[in-house]
């Protein structure tokens, strides 16, 4: 017998209605959030960075209430990577899939010091161009490092920092300063640079040429916060109408609007498949993470995940080839760091679409 004949006609419709609606969510989340440990007796933390094998890196705050950088390994444990001597807090913003760590120790004396974390040696210096103050942003396979160190003038330089090699100042766009925020497998570096009229550009420097301006939306001011092995860039860009909206660089196309949630917007990490995540301003002023993909355009990824999972995504800062991605969201009123995965029968579908 049918056990839907014993039901009232309207209670058999409402039945159906809530089946079909468990359904579409399902459909809809396309990915699978995992809560990234926090330390012992921390409370809050935030992913910066995502490796090729899945592992990421950020920042967490431990038990005394200090942030410490963090590594999230392949198992999803948290491990502190401790502090420098005379270092009382630091933030990790890049990992290589050699699961090599680099970010900023802030010390005691007031300075900030990049340093470079190694799974089987610990914690180093970076030093400087000749100033006190550096930050380490971007790591690629073999552990050259970008970043921003001051010069003996006390101006903040974009660096290419290589093993056995040190430090090289990367130089400006003719400005004052310059930011180096991210480093491929082919030595592509991508950040910001003041230039000789004040204003901020996003750029890119090889080796061959040097430090080459991005170009706008149509205003005046850019930035590049990411670049994938294939030499795709994203960032934030002006548009005529002087707002930020993310944009999609490649060496073909150049540079494209990636549009908003609303508000402004910011591209922050960017894979081979020029799949883009980020953070976009609503039309209501909050802050949301974001995905965008050629196909589908900008979307949150709030939408994109389990309905009533106590999760509110706010950042999405890196995405890598596998489709996985960091960032940082609130979860049940507390800052944490979230890794999602995309559900297997998703990623399949996309790849038969590419």
């Amino acid at each position: 017998m049918n056990p839907c004949r014993l039901l009232p006609p309207a209670s058999a419709i409402v039945l159906l209605a809530g089946l079909l609606f468990g359904l579409a969510a399902q459909a809809d989340a396309r990915y699978r959030i995992t809560d990234l440990d926090l330390l012992p007796g921390g409370h809050g933390s935030q992913a910066t960075a995502i490796n090729a094998r899945g592992e990421a890196a950020g920042s967490a705050v431990n038990r005394h209430g200090v942030l410490h950088a963090v590594r999230w390994r392949l198992r999803r444990e948290v491990q502190d990577l401790g502090l420098l001597p005379g270092a009382h807090n630091a933030r990790a913003f890049g990992i290589n899939v050699r699961g090599e760590v680099i970010g900023e120790m802030g010390m005691r004396t007031g300075v900030e010091q990049a340093f470079l974390w190694r799974p089987r040696y610990g914690l180093r210096a970076l030093g400087t161009l000749g100033g006190r103050n550096s930050v380490g942003f971007g790591i690629n396979a073999v552990g050259e490092i970008t970043g921003t160190a001051d010069t003996r003038k006390g101006r903040g330089h974009a660096f290419l920092w290589r093993p056995g090699r040190g430090m090289r100042d990367l130089g400006t766009l003719g400005g004052h300063s310059s930011d180096g925020i991210a480093i491929n497998d082919r030595n592509e570096i991508v950040g910001q640079s003041t230039t000789r009229s004040g204003t901020m550009r996003a750029f890119i420097w090889t080796l061959q040429r040097g430090m080459t301006d991005l170009g706008t939306l149509g205003g005046r001011n850019s930035n590049a916060t990411a670049i994938d092995s294939r030499g795709a860039i994203t960032g934030a860009a002006e548009t005529s109408a002087h707002v930020m909206h993310a944009f999609l660089w490649t060496p073909d196309a150049g540079m494209r609007d990636l549009g908003t949630l609303g508000g402004t917007s910011t591209g922050l990490g960017v894979n081979e498949w020029d799949e883009v995540v980020g953070m976009s301003m609503t039309g209501k002023g909050a802050m949301r993470a974001f995905l965008w993909t050629s196909t589908t355009g900008m979307r949150p990824l709030d939408a994109l995940i389990p309905k009533g999972s106590g999760w509110t995504l706010v950042m999405a800062n890196a995405i890598n080839a596998r489709g996985q991605i960091v960032g940082v969201g609130r979860y049940h009123g507390e800052e944490h760091a979230f890794l999602l995965t995309p559900r297997p029968e998703y990623r399949q579908a996309t790849d038969r679409a590419r």
